[in-house]
C-alpha cells in the first residue's frame, strides 16, 4: 500500500466546512492515524501511532511560534510509536522495533515551517501532509530479529514506504 499524501489531504479538506461544528484536532488526529497505517516498515507491524501526542498538538495551534515546536513534538511523539511491533519478515524471530522520530522533531519543525506561506493552495493541507510524509521518511526504524540457525540478533535499517 504504502504513505499517500493526496488521500489524506483530501481527507483534511472535507473538515473545512465544518469547522467550528467539529472537533478538529480529534477528527484530524483519526484520519491522519488511518493514513499513516498505510505505511510500511518492513519487518514490522503497523498499527498506526499515538493519536493523543497529535491531537494535543493539534490543540495547541496558535499565532504563537511555540506552537509550531508543540507541534513538530506532536508529530514526532505521534510517529515515535508506529510500526513498533516486529513480524520477522527478515527470516529471524521478532526482538524489537523501534525508530528515530523523537531525534527528528527538528526535521518536523521544519516541514512545518516550510508549510507556512501566505499563498492560498489547494487541494487544501496538500503542501503541509507533503512537508510532514518528507520528514516520515526520513524516520529510520530498526528492526532487530534473531536470525537462525544460532539466534544472532540482527538489525536491519527500515523506511517506511
Amino acid at each position: 500500500m504504502g504513505l499517500n499524501a493526496d488521500s489524506c489531504s483530501s481527507s483534511a479538506a472535507t473538515l473545512l466546512p465544518g469547522l467550528g461544528h467539529v472537533d478538529f484536532a480529534k477528527v484530524f488526529a483519526n484520519f491522519y492515524d488511518n493514513y499513516a497505517k498505510q505505511g510500511v516498515v518492513i519487518g514490522a507491524v503497523n498499527s498506526g501511532g499515538n493519536k493523543a501526542a497529535l491531537e494535543g498538538a493539534l490543540r495547541s495551534v496558535s499565532a504563537s511560534t511555540a506552537s509550531i515546536d508543540i507541534m513538530a513534538l506532536g508529530f514526532a511523539s505521534y510517529w515515535s510509536q508506529v510500526a513498533l511491533v516486529g513480524n520477522g519478515a527478515h527470516g529471524g524471530a521478532p526482538i524489537s522495533v523501534v525508530n528515530d522520530a523523537m531525534a527528528k522533531v527538528s526535521v518536523f519543525r521544519a516541514a512545518i515551517v516550510t508549510s507556512i506561506t501566505q499563498i492560498e493552495s489547494k487541494p487544501y493541507y496538500e503542501v503541509f501532509i507533503t512537508n510532514i510524509e518528507s520528514a516520515v521518511k526520513s524516520l529510520i526504524w530498526a528492526v532487530i530479529e534473531a536470525m537462525p540457525p544460532h539466534s544472532i540478533p540482527t538489525t536491519f535499517a527500515e523506511p517506511i514506504i
